[in-house]
């Protein structure tokens, strides 16, 4: 039958039509029920021109505060070097230090103005939107367990950054109390042992189940999802532990087909 056949155009119109009344009644009751919030548009402190400017500002207030810490600390060195020529009545050999922005390496900081708490970082591959290192040990307390984490790569850097031995200096960063930790002779005992118990789970996470990155903002968000991502790693071993050994306790149950 052709195209243009006026019945057929009308019929398909009308179904058309249906489905659009369809799909209108759906989400009418959806947003009755969930709300009218969509999860594929960005939350409601992400929209919006005034919100924009306003995490604009606070991204570039962030990074001056950044250059302003790195500017203070090249002025202390200075003064550091200068009260020391002055005490030895001589100058100091080397090149002058430079500030911050006159360096080779310099490049312009970046900020995420959607995630404050996450930077731009450098690896191997290139560049990711991560969580630092440094303030990540920051943020460990009483409620996690005793943390042995790499500072280093231990094959092509076995020297410690601070020795194995001797007090460590008082301003000593958090890196580097880390990399004592994990140096001394019982932590390189522990630290061993992750290629048989942390390893294997990272291998698995990314490249079993293809999780390798984070799906929300936020450091407290992220540390929730991977609560979760191990969580439900734990649990799928224990069901195939279950399936391959069923008279452990208290998954006995699974061997007879029954349902919790």
């Amino acid at each position: 039958m052709r195209a243009r056949d006026p019945r057929r155009r009308r019929h398909f119109t009308a179904e058309v039509e249906k489905i659009f009344a369809e799909a209108a009644a759906t989400d009418d009751a959806e947003d009755a029920t969930f709300g009218t919030e969509r999860a594929y548009e960005p939350p409601a402190t992400l929209r919006g021109r005034e919100d924009r400017r306003r995490r604009f500002a606070q991204a570039k207030t962030l990074l001056d505060a950044e250059l302003a810490e790195e500017r203070a600390a090249h002025e202390a060195h200075l003064a550091e070097q200068a009260a020391r020529e002055a005490a030895e009545g001589r100058k100091l050999r080397g090149r002058k230090p430079k500030a911050p922005e006159d360096k080779a390496a310099h490049k312009e900081k970046k900020a995420n103005t959607t995630d404050p708490e996450s930077k731009v970082m450098s690896t191997p591959k290139g560049y990711l939107q991560g969580y630092n290192s440094e303030e990540n040990f920051a943020a460990l307390d009483e409620e996690h367990p005793d943390a042995y984490v790499a500072t280093r790569n231990m094959k092509n850097n076995p020297a410690p950054r601070t020795g194995r031995r001797g007090p460590l200096r008082k301003d000593a960063t958090l890196v580097e109390q880390m990399d004592r930790k994990v140096s001394k002779k019982a932590g390189r005992a522990l630290y061993r042992r992750r290629q048989q118990l942390i390893e294997p789970v990272f291998g698995q996470i990314k490249d079993a189940r293809g999780i390798r990155s984070f799906m929300r903002r936020g450091r407290a968000a992220c540390d929730s999802e991977w609560k979760l991502i191990c969580g439900t790693h734990n649990l799928s071993k224990l069901y195939r532990r279950a399936r391959a050994e069923p008279s452990l306790t208290p998954f006995s149950w699974m061997a007879v087909g029954t349902t919790c």
